[in-house]
C-alpha cells in the first residue's frame, strides 16, 4: 500500500488516555495513529489495515492486533 514511508509528525492523544493506567502505551499510540488517519481523510473514516498501522508504528515485531474503525 505504501510506496514511500508515511508517518505523522505528531499524534493528538487525549490527556485522559495518558493518565489512565489501564491503557497500555502501544494502545495509546495506535489510537493516535487512527485519529491521525481519520483526520487526514476527506471521508473522516479510517480505512487502513492492521498491517499498515503496524508499519506506521515502525514496529519490527509483527504481532496480532485488533483495531476497529473510528
Amino acid at each position: 500500500m505504501f510506496k514511500k514511508k508515511m508517518s505523522p509528525d505528531f499524534l493528538l492523544i487525549p490527556f485522559s488516555m495518558i493518565l489512565d493506567n489501564t491503557i497500555k502505551y502501544r494502545e495509546i499510540k495506535v489510537y493516535g495513529i487512527i485519529l491521525w488517519i481519520w483526520r487526514t481523510t476527506k471521508l473522516k473514516k479510517c480505512f487502513v489495515s492492521n498491517n499498515t498501522i503496524i508499519k506506521i508504528l515502525d514496529e519490527k515485531e509483527v504481532t496480532k492486533m485488533s483495531v476497529s474503525s473510528v
